[in-house]
């Protein structure tokens, strides 16, 4: 099976019990083991906090779906760029950067993103990016 990156909106919504169904899904590839969390996303996460020890603990839950070996960073920058790069050249309003490496993280293990944010529909439509909509 594929894996699956979570983008930060589906966490925050995930974790703040907001929709089921969401839940449900999260649970479900969490089990199976195919949830997968970016550089990116564990630092905006971690980010949101409200105390150090919060943010300890949420580390210690995530880091076991976060597995790429920190020479696989420089390919995650490169295609954040080339996305980055892209979007401006044609046009297209620029993402946050998070966001864009968010995407980049799952080109680059060939994964899905589970997402919340409507604008990676635009990253889906230049880059083989295959969004699962939450």
């Amino acid at each position: 099976m594929t894996p699956v990156f979570i983008d930060t909106p589906v966490w925050r919504d995930y974790f703040a019990g907001r929709s089921p169904e969401l839940g449900d899904r999260v649970d479900e590839l969490i089990t199976q083991r195919l949830a997968r969390v970016s550089g990116a996303v564990l630092q905006e996460l971690l980010s949101q906090a409200r105390t150090p020890a919060e943010a300890d603990r949420l580390a210690e839950a995530l880091l076991g779906l976060y597995g790429r070996p920190a020479a696989a960073a420089r390919d995650i920058a490169l295609t954040a760029g080339r996305i980055a790069c892209r979007l401006h050249a044609e046009g297209h309003a620029p993402l946050p950067p998070l966001r864009v490496l968010s995407a980049a993280a799952a080109l680059a293990d060939h994964a899905q993103l589970l997402t919340t944010d409507a604008a990676l529909h635009t990253v889906a439509r230049l880059f083989p990016l295959k969004i699962l909509c939450a």
